[in-house]
């Protein structure tokens, strides 16, 4: 899962009231003190992320020779000097090497971290004479992800020998290799975080597992292209099939539904469904076209629309008697393209039946997507919908539920074996944000103007 930097607590902040003749001591001493770094710990929440600043670095070594016997093998990690900052604000400095080692004992391949912690040092017992205090660190072997106030190191694949090496290839690192790909460097914060997830209607498929890849895909794209939102998502798709209990679904602000255009739902699926939406969820269903007759009738129809475009530019050039006899033509292009739009219409009511019925059970139906809506200029500008191998997809939204007709996600850059060119790709990530941006807008907007059930005078 993404990584999501906790939030500030509001609380106020309190000083300490100056006048003559105050008397210091060391009450309040500290309480000026704490003022301070309550402000700083508040102005890196606020605004930034934390991460190693520097250094840190992390190899397999030989066990110490003054080391217990017991102790002598290839568990040992030696950590280089090196600069941290946690997500409470605090600088951690390691200011020279550590050896540690790895205690953890597994039968099977488990996932192990090693993590720094900021240490009070008020909190340690110091020599009462000694003035001075300085500031120290921990390091934690951990079987679970890094949690608040947690720096990762590194993370290690352990199994029962747990023979410890560098990685051959550090993009892809192995069993029992130093994995790096996950440590975190300090950067701006996002203003805009959102708990996504992908959900199946069915069980796993290959199918799937490539919808599961693109998603990822274009997920990590965000990070590149639009830092001022993180998405912050489950690592594998939610399963909602028929034979389970109603899925707490909760935890997410935003689910993400890739489905054939045949698909529908059963009683128990609209019920959780429903329940999501219900709590101020939002709903993103990408309804899949290939091989369908719509795919045909998006194809034909842009096919019309250039043959069209392509005569009407032939015309402004002059009107010589070529261009007059044209006219017949022209006529029919558009008699033809009046017949395939009405067949397209009518095929888009049908598709996706389902979703259309669960966004009028939320009283509000889908509506094709209006010129000036925000999602085709914000954070990116788009002139039109994009195009999936020479189809434009085709967009409808309500308050609740947005679904998007066409292939947008093949072409996030998940593997895909097309080879679709780095512009499409890029335009397909840029307006996937797009959507992810209006959720978390619409989210947004919705929980500013709740009504509070209770309130302070002032």
């Amino acid at each position: 899962m993404t990584y999501s930097p906790p939030t500030p607590s509001v609380q106020p902040l309190q000083r300490l009231r100056v006048t003559d003749g105050l008397l210091i001591n060391a009450e309040r001493w500290r309480l000026a003190y704490d003022y301070h770094r309550q402000r700083q710990s508040l102005y890196y929440q606020s605004l930034h992320q934390p991460g190693i600043v520097c250094g840190l670095g992390i190899h397999p070594i030989a066990p110490p020779e003054k080391i217990a016997q017991a102790y002598q093998d290839q568990r040992w990690l030696r950590v280089q000097p090196g600069m941290a900052i946690d997500d409470q604000g605090n600088c951690i400095v390691v200011p020279e090497p550590i050896d540690f080692r790895l205690a953890s004992r597994v039968e099977q391949p488990t996932s192990v971290y090693l993590v720094l912690q900021y240490v009070d040092p008020e909190q340690l017992q110091q020599a009462e004479d000694n003035p001075v205090l300085t500031e120290v660190f921990r390091i934690d072997e951990k079987t679970h992800p890094p949690g608040p106030g947690e720096v990762e190191i590194c993370r290690l694949v352990l199994d029962a020998d747990a023979q410890l090496q560098l990685p051959v290839d550090p993009f892809f690192p192995q069993i029992n290799q130093v994995d790096l790909r996950y440590r975190l460097q300090p950067r701006s914060r996002p203003q805009a975080v959102l708990q996504v997830a992908q959900v199946s209607l069915s069980s796993p498929s290959p199918q799937l597992q490539q919808s599961a890849v693109n998603f990822q895909a274009f997920l990590r794209s965000i990070e590149v292209l639009y830092p001022n939102l993180l998405a912050v998502s489950a690592p594998d798709p939610i399963e909602l099939v028929d034979q389970d209990p109603v899925v707490d679904l909760r935890d997410y602000d935003v689910l993400y539904l890739q489905t054939p255009s045949a698909q529908a739902l059963s009683d128990m699926q609209m019920r959780s469904l429903q329940s999501f939406l219900r709590q101020g969820g939002y709903l993103w269903v990408e309804i899949s076209v290939r091989g369908t007759q719509l795919a045909e009738l998006l194809t034909v129809r842009t096919q019309l629309q250039a043959a069209l475009a392509q005569m009407d530019g032939s015309q402004t050039l002059g009107a010589s008697a070529a261009t007059q006899n044209l006219q017949p033509l022209r006529q029919e292009i558009i008699q033809e393209l009046t017949a395939v739009q009405t067949a397209l219409n009518t095929k888009l009511d049908e598709t996706g039946r389902p979703f259309r019925s669960l966004a009028e059970q939320m009283g509000q139906p889908l509506q094709a997507l209006p010129a000036d809506h925000p999602i085709g200029c914000q954070p990116f500008q788009f002139g039109a919908l994009p195009t999936v191998n020479q189809r434009p997809i085709e967009l409808f939204l309500s308050e609740h539920l947005l679904m998007v007709v066409g292939d947008l996600s093949v072409v996030w850059g998940g593997g895909s074996k097309e080879g679709f060119a780095r512009d499409q790709i890029r335009t397909a990530q840029e307006f996937g944000i797009n959507l992810l941006h209006y959720a978390w807008q619409h989210q947004n907007y919705r929980q500013l103007l709740a009504t509070s059930t209770t309130a302070s005078t002032p």
